[in-house]
């Protein structure tokens, strides 16, 4: 028996394709590093983002290795890995747009 594919959503894309496990571990990275710089209690969790999206990477192959031959214990770091560091991602966005916005109000540009 074959193992199911992994979940799709409109385009027919993977959810925990190549691209979203790399932009994935990226933004755990970037979490982390931001998360740690805050000061000496932000250390720990800070390195432990940093660790998620090293394992993300990792464990996937920096993506090379498909979703559905790993075992399930790493299918579940690779999707939750994958899942927050892109999500971050799209918050820092979000955030940044919506500064730049308040901001160009503020000026009236």
């Amino acid at each position: 028996m074959t193992a199911p594919l992994p979940l799709r959503y409109g385009r027919g894309r993977s959810l925990v394709d190549s691209t979203r496990i790399r932009w994935g571990g990226g933004g755990n990275i970037l979490f982390g590093i931001a998360i740690a710089a805050q000061g000496n209690f932000a250390i720990v969790p800070g390195a432990l983002f940093i660790a998620l999206g090293l394992a993300t990477w990792i464990i996937s192959g920096f993506g090379t290795i498909h979703f559905t031959v790993l075992s399930p214990a790493r299918k579940a770091i690779v999707a939750i890995g994958s899942t927050i560091g892109f999500i971050t991602i799209a918050v820092f966005v979000l955030v940044w747009m919506f500064t730049n916005w308040i901001i160009k109000i503020a000026t009236n540009n």
